[in-house]
């Protein structure tokens, strides 16, 4: 049997929750929600300016200039949430 991939997470807090989920098979095009109660939010839908088209922004952005982002020190808060997340 043959289906589309699903991709999902979802996360439940005291004060609300979260989901993220892929559209129609996608692996690049997501959609965010926010919870609380019975109310949801959408944070984001496609089309959007992430996921696979950020390479994109990113080669555009080394041709413009090759020099450090600041930007990229976030990369590594990431990480640390992503571990939190982890147990790590």
């Amino acid at each position: 049997m043959e289906s589309d991939a699903v991709i999902e997470a979802a996360f439940c807090g005291t004060r609300g929750g979260a989901a993220l989920r892929n559209v129609a098979g996608s692996f690049y095009d997501f959609t965010a929600q926010h919870f609380t109660g019975t109310h949801a939010t959408t944070l984001t839908a496609p089309p959007d300016a992430w996921g696979a088209r950020s390479a994109a922004v990113w080669a555009e952005q080394l041709a413009a200039s090759p020099a450090f982002d600041p930007a990229a020190t976030l990369f590594a808060r990431s990480a640390e949430v992503l571990d939190r997340i982890y147990g790590r």
